[in-house]
């Protein structure tokens, strides 16, 4: 028995790790060839006249050498070596794959790329070198993909990008650089990429940015900077970027906005600056920003925060600033420069008061304006629930904006001071008529909730 159970686990074994190609037709007439577990050794005995896709899957290549992609003819479209315990490419490896439009080269151990690696590929579109161990970018290292679309570098080491490693990308729209060691970014570095669309350089190590560094990239849309290290933004880092839609500035260490900083992004629509060290803005901080529908200020360290702020900003929606520790929110000097703000979050800081009949004036359009999480009073937080009441607006207290939760609050923070007073002062007779007192005053606004409830 015990013979038989050995010699099934070597047949299986041997199963396995046998290598093997298999060729299929897919839909529109075109063939794919699937390889298991082959070496570089066994790709150099391929041939591959009619076949359009190539995948290897659990491959053991070790180098790839020229010989093994030596196919002539070929009208291969899509090599797929990913995972195939790739640790070098000889140069000139793909030299034979004058047609090849997607090269997929991601979850390997390659720790280098030259400007031989990819030479003969002027066809390709996408290159994915993601989750690899790439150090460095060198010059003219993409040079011979002149129309490339898309180039996936996540999940390497790669912290030096060389003046001219992005060389020749002019039809480039897709770049992924998340997941990197990156530290600066140097002037003009992307310069060549005037068809970039989406630039991804999140969780890298960038301390700063060059006032140059994102110049020609006029037909930029979206840009994630999220989770680095920048300390601070220059006047003219974003101004090129005339057609930027989305910025991300997201978890950086970010202490202050300087005015025009933003000047020339007339198209933006969302700035996310949440999860930074911001304890400062200026009146002119976000001038220039024509279209802006929302404002992310979440956690953050501003103390005291004006409307003024937000000259500049005729299309604004919504505002979040929960989480910073505002005391003073002054409704500005200058007129309703804020016509369409609809939501103003301004929950978890540290307000006690604010002319909020002024504030709703400078904002006539607002639907929500979130305050739970201050440090309120009884006498200011009845009265405002009272003042709202009687306007479009609502009074919320987090996002969810439910009515009922403003009253449970009134409901417990009124109690509790009352409580408190009376106890403080050991009136006994106070403690009664106080307690009386606000729980007529909290249920005359639940029944007239509850009544404009029934017809609504």
């Amino acid at each position: 028995m015990e013979l038989w159970f050995t010699l099934f686990i070597i047949v299986i074994s041997s199963t396995q790790t046998r290598q093997c190609c298999t060729s299929k037709k897919t839909p529109g007439s075109t063939e794919q060839l699937v390889c298991v577990n082959v070496t570089t050794h066994y790709m150099e005995s391929l041939r591959i006249n009619r076949t359009d896709k190539l995948v290897c899957q659990g491959c053991h290549l070790n180098t790839l050498t020229s010989a093994a992609l030596n196919f002539t003819p070929n009208r291969l479209h899509l090599l797929y070596l990913s995972s195939a315990q790739m640790h070098r490419i000889e140069d000139n490896a793909f030299s034979k794959l004058v047609q090849l439009k997607k090269l997929l080269l991601r979850k390997n151990h390659l720790t280098e790329v030259n400007e031989k690696t990819f030479i003969g590929l002027r066809m390709l579109i996408q290159l994915d070198l993601s989750n690899n161990m790439i150090e460095i970018l060198p010059d003219d290292v993409f040079k011979p993909m002149l129309y490339l679309d898309l180039l996936n570098l996540n999940e390497n080491l790669i912290r030096d990008l060389r003046p001219r490693c992005f060389n020749n990308l002019s039809y480039l729209k897709y770049l992924y650089l998340n997941n990197n060691d990156i530290e600066s970014v140097d002037p003009y570095i992307f310069k060549y990429m005037t068809s970039l669309k989406i630039i991804y350089l999140e969780n890298n190590r960038i301390k700063e940015l060059s006032p140059l560094a994102f110049a020609n990239l006029n037909n930029l849309v979206f840009m994630y900077l999220n989770n680095n290290s920048l300390e601070r933004l220059s006047d003219y880092n974003f101004v090129k970027l005339t057609n930027l839609v989305d910025l991300q500035l997201r978890m950086n260490s970010i202490s202050s906005i300087p005015a025009s900083c933003f000047n020339g992004l007339r198209k933006l629509k969302y700035l996310y600056l949440g999860d930074n060290n911001i304890s400062r803005l200026e009146v002119h901080s976000f001038t220039g920003l024509d279209s802006l529908n929302v404002l992310d200020l979440l956690h953050n360290e501003i103390r005291e925060f004006s409307l003024d702020y937000l000259g500049g900003t005729p299309e604004l929606n919504v505002i979040w600033m929960e989480g910073n520790a505002i005391r003073v929110l002054d409704s500005g000097d200058f007129g309703a420069v804020l016509q369409n703000l609809k939501s103003f979050d301004v929950q978890m800081n540290q307000l006690e008061w604010f002319n909020y009949k002024l504030l709703h004036k400078k904002l006539p359009s607002l639907k929500n304006l979130i305050v739970g999480g201050n440090l309120f009073k009884c006498e200011f937080l009845l009265p405002m629930m009272d003042y709202f009441d009687g306007v479009n607006a609502t009074l919320c207290v987090d996002y969810g904006c439910n009515e009922t939760d403003i009253y449970e609050l009134a409901d417990t923070l009124c109690n509790t001071a009352f409580y408190n007073e009376s106890i403080d002062s050991g009136d006994s007779g106070a403690q009664t008529f106080n307690f009386l007192l606000v729980k007529f005053y909290l249920f005359v606004y639940f029944v007239d909730f509850c009544f404009a409830f029934s017809f609504s």
